[in-house]
């Protein structure tokens, strides 16, 4: 049966606080069909499809920040090249079992997470069995979080082969797509390593993001921040700002969904 409203979440990181805003808002009004989420947007996308709600998630990311989502992986400073990543996913791992559902068949509303096969780097757009380790798949933007095993095959970040999983939104053929997109920060200047590789994803992922949406032309419904650019990936002390900034770039875009 083909759905009548599909929601696609992208990546970004802090920057995932603006799809709370805008969920929070549209949930007002109607319940999308499905969800496709990659990264941080698997994450939020998950909360919506446990609960059909996001009551409560907005003082989920309230209480995130970079040192509780970002422990550092100590074998990381004495091993360097044979460490699988910078910082531990012990935390992120922690928030995904409090939610309390564990498996795709258990969600009230069907979910499709994507993730980044590192074997020949396609996407793969999981909707079945357990959802602790396609979650943390989904979320591994290496090399800040590892890779992780899923049947005998390394995952990471959907984000890497498609930022927003909107392939699979056309292959579901709904009535309307709305496509919440976290957006990307510009810098003109940066500080260390990890800072310019931080930037450098996102160019890269936003980029890809643009050449999939210009197969779309106006079949979908594309909102993103139209402030906050200043504000980077790992930066979680502008929440409220970009929750804010969701619920009115939803209000806007209601009358084309509704």
């Amino acid at each position: 049966m083909r759905p009548n409203l599909c929601v696609v979440l992208s990546g970004g990181g802090s920057r995932g606080a603006f799809q709370v805003g805008a969920l929070k808002e549209l949930l007002k009004h109607t319940t999308p069909d499905c969800v496709i989420g990659t990264s941080v947007g698997a994450l939020n996308g998950f909360f919506l499809c446990s609960h059909k709600s996001v009551v409560g998630l907005e003082h989920v990311w309230s209480d995130l920040d970079e040192t509780f989502l970002f422990p550092l992986n100590r074998k990381f400073l004495w091993k360097f090249s044979r460490a699988d990543s910078v910082f531990k996913n012990t935390n992120l791992k922690r928030l995904i079992v409090n939610y309390g559902v564990t498996d795709f068949e258990d969600l009230k509303i069907p979910l499709y997470v994507n993730c980044t096969r590192l074997s020949d780097g396609k996407s793969v757009f999981f909707d079945k069995g357990p959802l602790l380790p396609v979650l943390l798949a989904s979320s591994a933007v290496v090399p800040f979080y590892p890779p992780y095993m899923i049947d005998g095959k390394l995952y990471v970040d959907g984000g890497f082969s498609e930022f927003a999983g909107l392939s699979k939104a056309k292959a579901l053929r709904p009535d309307k797509i709305l496509l919440i997109d976290s957006g990307y920060a510009v810098a003109d200047s940066f500080s260390g390593v990890l800072e310019v590789t931080r930037y450098a994803w996102e160019l890269v992922a936003h980029a890809s993001l643009d050449r999939a949406l210009s197969s779309f032309g106006k079949d979908i419904v594309h909102i993103s921040p139209s402030v906050l650019d200043h504000v980077h990936v790992n930066d979680f002390s502008h929440t409220s700002e970009f929750i804010r900034e969701g619920t009115l770039r939803m209000r806007e875009v209601l009358d084309k969904i509704l």
